[in-house]
């Protein structure tokens, strides 16, 4: 759909990027799609440098917990903050406000953590990763089969009205200029739809690699037995998305969540198999 021609017209246009339709796993791939979109990521996330020339090796990565969108970093309180709460105020979002030094500690504790569980129990690291990683794909399938559903729903609604259009048009009950808009707005929506549908259904037969994924990141993470440092590398290999939740009181304490999720299989809890 990268060009089409519009009714009664001898002429065709280009459509707009957004409007084309992509199917894909059509042929056999050069590369595995894995590799493919792992390389995409990163070259997506180059590292950002701040105004005083030192890299942000958190960048792309960090985001807020309520809202999803990223957290800035502030050179003056080297920290990092909410977007939202900085564009658009507390009403929004609330500040979700972290120090560098603070989450730098968190995720490195975090990674040698799992290395010194995966010296001591291989076995149990991998059980862990797995669990984790069947629930992160339930919790997807859900989604996806429920989008299927209605994204299907549509698309078989949007051929019935395709056709009663045509039939209007025979019968004389519709001029050709309504048509035309009608059918060009239907076939417009029912291409996207069986875009997405095709998409989803892509997702959906990936599922099955629960067991590769949980053994992909075992093996990732013995790559870094005895960390003693984080760099920009290093965290876009290793992991998806850090979320930072508000910090709260708890009986005089102060507490912050933060979840790291890794890739292949999300976030990863050892108490899981207890």
């Amino acid at each position: 759909h990268r060009k089409e021609k519009p009714f009664k017209s001898k002429k065709f246009r280009d459509v707009p990027k957004d409007e084309w339709i992509v199917v894909e796993n059509t042929h056999e791939p050069i590369i595995d799609k894995q590799t493919f979109d792992e390389v995409q990521k990163l070259l997506e996330s180059r590292a950002r440098e701040t105004k005083t020339g030192e890299t942000q090796i958190f960048a792309k990565i960090i985001k807020c917990m309520d809202c999803k969108k990223a957290l800035v970093f502030s050179n003056a309180t080297k920290s990092y903050v909410c977007n939202t709460y900085n564009l658009k105020g507390k009403q929004y979002c609330p500040s979700h406000y972290i120090r560098y030094d603070e989450l730098y500690g968190v995720v490195l504790a975090d990674i040698y953590t799992k290395t010194v569980m995966l010296e001591t129990d291989r076995d149990a690291l991998y059980k862990a990763a797995l669990k984790c990683n069947e629930q992160k794909i339930m919790a997807e399938t859900k989604d996806n089969q429920r989008k299927l559903a209605k994204a299907n729903k549509r698309i078989g609604e949007l051929e019935i009205l395709i056709k009663k259009t045509y039939e209007n048009s025979v019968l004389g009950n519709l001029s050709s200029e309504r048509m035309e808009s009608l059918l060009a707005g239907y076939e417009e929506e029912q291409a996207e739809l069986k875009a997405e549908a095709s998409r989803i259904e892509g997702e959906l037969s990936e599922y099955h690699k629960s067991k590769d994924n949980a053994i992909d990141f075992v093996n990732l993470i013995e790559k870094y037995i005895g960390i003693k440092e984080l760099t920009y590398e290093i965290l876009h290999e290793l992991i998806e998305r850090i979320e930072v939740g508000e910090k709260y009181e708890y009986q005089g304490e102060t507490y912050q969540d933060i979840n790291i999720y890794y890739k292949f299989v999300g976030t990863v809890d050892f108490n899981s198999e207890q």
